[in-house]
């Protein structure tokens, strides 16, 4: 074990009740000045393989493909086919450190591209992304994100 985890325990408390130490194997406290540095070191191969991808919104040489702050990350594509290569590296990224991903604060956000003068129209219907799939335009991403089964990972 790594001695930053060893003997490290914890109890519980709310109001006037408390539990007994339970043992913590893994994992930092929150609020703990290791929490950012860790993480960082924990997700940076993430970023380093969406940007190989070279997707992401360009701007002159630059292509900006995922932002990160704190344990929040954004993938930019600009393509739906791009949008589902980053899906399938974080897919298999996911599949490789399993770290959980909250459902309820998953989105994606599709931007109509506007010609010069705007010509307002419907946006499109949200095409269905799946990790380690391939566009469904038959169901809605949300549909896709809780489907059962979505993981192919096997451990």
């Amino acid at each position: 074990k790594l001695f930053l985890f060893a003997k490290c325990q914890n109890n519980e408390r709310m109001n006037d009740l408390q539990t007994e130490w339970f043992p913590i194997p893994t994992g930092v406290k929150q609020g703990d000045v290791l929490s950012p540095n860790l993480f960082s070191l924990f997700i940076n191969d993430l970023a380093l393989e969406i940007k190989q991808l070279d997707t992401g919104v360009h701007t002159d040489s630059v292509a900006a493909g995922v932002l990160l702050y704190a344990d929040d990350v954004a993938h930019l594509t600009e393509t739906e086919e791009d949008l589902q290569s980053v899906l399938n590296i974080l897919q298999q990224w996911c599949c490789r450190w399993r770290p959980v991903i909250n459902q309820a604060k998953t989105q994606i956000v599709t931007m109509p591209v506007f010609s010069c003068p705007p010509v307002l129209s419907p946006p499109p219907l949200p095409i269905c992304l799946e990790l380690g799939g391939v566009p469904d335009s038959s169901r809605t991403h949300l549909e896709c994100i809780s489907a059962p089964g979505v993981s192919a990972c096997s451990y």
